[in-house]
C-alpha cells in the first residue's frame, strides 16, 4: 500500500493522529470540491435513481479513500471490519450531509466539516 511508512518509534497517538489529519484534508477537499461544483453535479447526475445506479460513477472516490483507510487500519490508526463498507459510509454520508446544507443555503465548509468530523471520528475510533 501506498502512504507513508509507520515509524517504529511513532507513538499509537501520533500514529493516530497522523491519519486523523490525512482523513480531515481528505473530508474538506471532498466538502470543497462538492460545494464548488453541485450546480455542474446536479446535472449530470440528474437522473439519477435508486433503479439505474452506477457504481462506477463514483468508483475512483471510494478507491481512493478505501486506500486512505486501509493504509490506517495497516498502520493501526483505527480499527474497521470492513473497509470497503466505511468508504461507502463516509463518501454517500458526506454527500447527504451536504446536500442537506445547500438545501440549507449553508456553504461554510469549515462548520460542514466539523459536523462530519464529530461523526466519522466516531466510526474511526469505535
Amino acid at each position: 500500500m501506498g502512504g507513508c511508512a509507520t515509524s517504529r518509534s511513532e507513538s499509537p497517538v501520533d500514529r493516530r493522529r497522523r491519519f486523523a489529519d490525512r482523513f480531515a484534508a481528505w473530508l474538506t477537499a471532498a466538502v470543497e470540491t462538492y460545494l464548488a461544483n453541485y450546480e455542474l453535479h446536479d446535472v449530470v447526475f440528474h437522473e439519477f435513481r435508486p433503479g439505474n445506479r452506477n457504481p462506477n460513477d463514483k468508483e475512483v472516490v471510494i478507491a481512493q479513500l478505501s486506500a486512505l483507510l486501509a493504509e490506517g487500519v495497516e498502520a493501526r490508526a483505527w480499527t474497521l471490519p470492513d473497509v470497503r463498507a466505511a468508504a461507502l459510509l463516509i463518501f454517500d454520508g458526506m454527500h447527504g450531509v451536504v446536500d442537506d446544507a445547500i438545501y440549507a443555503d449553508e456553504h461554510d465548509v469549515d462548520a460542514i466539516c466539523r459536523r462530519l468530523s464529530v461523526l466519522f471520528g466516531r466510526v474511526l475510533s469505535s
